[in-house]
């Protein structure tokens, strides 16, 4: 009998051991997981301001798209349009509207027409095609008289 105390005895003492070494174990391998959880959270805030850099970047490049639908710009003016940054602490300055009747067949579909210099609308009116036409005729005929 004294022997199955023995026994039961170390059996009770290992038990206690395991249940240490499994309970350290347990509390290292909460804390690594929360290490790992708190990278992981800086990594997506990280991703998630460079995505808003980005798409902040695009949404002012397609309003500086936006800007210039439609009209050319004067050949003195830099190739390089000003960034939005600086256009908002320089002076606003006013752009020369257009006559209301520059274009009057164009369809209104809810945007501004703003034409700047340069317009290719306004030279295609100032084409007659009835007189590029008579002059190709009359080329033609005074090439087919010569010979």
């Amino acid at each position: 009998m004294a022997k199955l105390l023995q026994q039961i005895d170390h059996v009770s003492t290992h038990l206690t051991e395991t249940f240490r070494n499994e309970q350290a174990l347990v509390k290292s391998l909460g804390e690594a997981l929360n290490d790992l959880d708190q990278r992981l959270l800086r990594d997506i805030r990280q991703v998630a301001a460079d995505h808003r850099i980005r798409r902040g970047t695009i949404l002012n490049a397609l309003e500086d798209l936006a800007d210039g639908i439609g009209m050319f710009r004067p050949q003195n003016q830099d190739a390089l349009p000003e960034s939005r940054e600086s256009v908002a602490t320089s002076p606003p300055v006013a752009r020369p509207q257009p006559a209301a009747a520059v274009i009057p067949e164009q369809i209104d579909y809810g945007h501004q027409y703003a034409p700047n210099a340069g317009d290719w609308r306004q030279a295609t009116k100032n084409v007659s095609l009835e007189d590029e036409l008579e002059l190709h005729l009359n080329g033609l005929n005074r090439k087919n008289f010569q010979h």
